[in-house]
């Protein structure tokens, strides 16, 4: 298999492989799931139609762990002087294609990814647990799981396992991207004193 390649290169860009697909299309999931979901605030509001798929999405939590995803957007979007780019996300009633929020799911994926073939797979057991670990500690301080589905109801059980497992997902990507980040900039300075 070799050492990690050290580039990001256009070809590997755009040659994913499926592991990257397939967390491409679950944080694609959560983007679409969640704006569709957001519906839930504005249905009696006058002019916004009930997206299409608002029923058959209804028994997943996908708008919380949505926020979470596209914070990073919003948050550095604001402070950048970037709220433009907000436009080309979808709006509350789900009816614009989200071609942004696919390709922002496609860079996290990306990142995710590269970050763990780079610096991750090779750092300590001890970092690795950390990294899965907190995040998912975090989710379930938000999901207790602790009631048993029988006493919930099973759609209400659905609801919340869906909520940590996609909470979940979220908050280890952004574990492991800030993982990654660090080791870039850890890896640029060494080089410019080089």
């Amino acid at each position: 298999m070799g050492p990690p390649k050290t580039n990001i290169s256009i070809s590997d860009f755009l040659k994913p492989d499926l592991r990257l697909i397939l967390v491409f299309l679950l944080f694609s999931f959560i983007c679409v799931g969640g704006v569709v979901q957001s519906y839930a605030f504005v249905d009696d509001v006058q002019g916004v139609h009930k997206p299409f798929l608002y029923d058959f999405l209804k028994p997943f939590c996908l708008w919380v762990p949505w926020v979470f995803f596209a914070a990073p957007i919003h948050v550095f979007g604001y402070f950048l002087g970037l709220e433009w780019i907000l436009g080309f996300f979808p709006s509350l009633d789900a009816t614009k294609l989200p071609v942004a929020s696919l390709i922002y799911s496609y860079l996290v994926s990306y990142w995710v990814f590269y970050t763990w073939d780079k610096w991750l797979k090779a750092a300590s057991s001890k970092i690795k647990f950390l990294i899965f670990f907190v995040p998912v500690s975090l989710a379930m301080l938000k999901v207790p799981l602790v009631t048993p589905f029988w006493l919930l109801g099973f759609t209400s059980y659905i609801f919340s396992l869906s909520c940590l497992l996609f909470l979940s997902a979220v908050l280890i990507a952004y574990f492991v991207s800030i993982y990654g980040f660090i080791k870039l900039t850890s890896t640029s300075l060494r080089k410019l004193k080089e």
